[in-house]
Parts: structure tokens; sequence; C-alpha cells
């Protein structure tokens, strides 16, 4: 009997002393991150309605990357630096992210000053699963064109 009693009092204290906080454990997984660059506009203010094709577009390993979510923000200043970081086993918290590629200068106006970005959210899972976020970057500031006769074309004939 008094083998029986040491044997429940050793395994309740065995227990009690036991921390169960596997709930708590932060649970941890991946981003790929999946892109294309647009480079049609649309003409939504002219009466012609057709589309202009961008003569150049940003490579989409030079995309700069920022990552804001669980109350963090990670940057990159290419995405093949943040693929590089990911193949070396890069990881985040579960929780949503928000996911935004972008390339120039934002808020910048002028000639040659053109600036894409894009955008998605996403959940990453646990258990070092993959969420894949799937970004379209397009051009996000003002692309104009002027329309001229050929008299003016005559005054400044070096202008394009």
């Amino acid at each position: 009997m008094k083998k029986i009693l040491f044997a429940v009092a050793l395994a309740v204290v065995a227990t009690a002393c036991h921390n169960t906080d596997e709930g708590n454990a932060v649970q941890l997984g991946a981003i790929e991150i999946k892109t294309s660059t647009r480079s049609e506009v649309s003409n939504n203010g002219s009466t012609l309605g057709n589309t202009t094709v961008l003569e150049s577009v940003p490579a989409e390993n030079d995309l700069r990357v920022e990552i804001v979510g669980n109350n963090e923000t990670h940057t990159w200043a290419t995405l093949a630096e943040y693929n590089t970081e990911a193949s070396n086993g890069l990881l985040f918290a579960t929780a949503p992210y928000t996911i935004t590629l972008s390339h120039g200068e934002k808020g910048a106006e002028g000639w040659s000053k053109p600036y894409f970005e894009g955008s998605t959210t996403v959940e990453v899972p646990g258990y070092k699963l993959t969420a894949n976020a799937e970004v379209q970057v397009v051009l996000a500031n003002s692309i104009i064109a002027i329309d001229t006769t050929d008299q003016f074309d005559g005054y400044l004939s070096e202008a394009k």
C-alpha cells in the first residue's frame, strides 16, 4: 500500500511541475513571393480609350520588398536579396502579413521618374509551411502623353 501511495504522490508532483505551455509556442512559417510587372497603362481620361505600353518596366529581382505584420516591419533592397535570405531558412511567426513590392521613389514627380508598386496580404501558416504571395506590380503614378501639331513640331524639331 505504501508503494502505491508513493507512486501516486510522485505522479502528482511530476504532473504539478510539468510546464504545459505548448499552446503558447510560436508557430513559424515561410513566405514565397511570386511577382509580375504589367507594362500596359490604360488611358482613363482620354477620349481615345486605348492603352499605352511602357518602354521599360523594372526587373522582378530589382523590386524593393517590405513585409509588415505581427507588429514588425521587414525590408530588403531587392527581391533577389529577399529570395537569398528566404532560401536560407527565413521564417515568420504565424500571423497575417502585407507584402509590398515597389520600384522608384514614391511621391517623386517629374520626367522619367516612374514609380511602380503592388501589394497583397497573406496568412503565414505554422509548422514551417509556406504561404504563397502573388503580387502584380503596376505603374502607381501618372503618365502623360502630349500630342502636338506639325506646326508646333516645326518649332521644336528635336523634341519627341
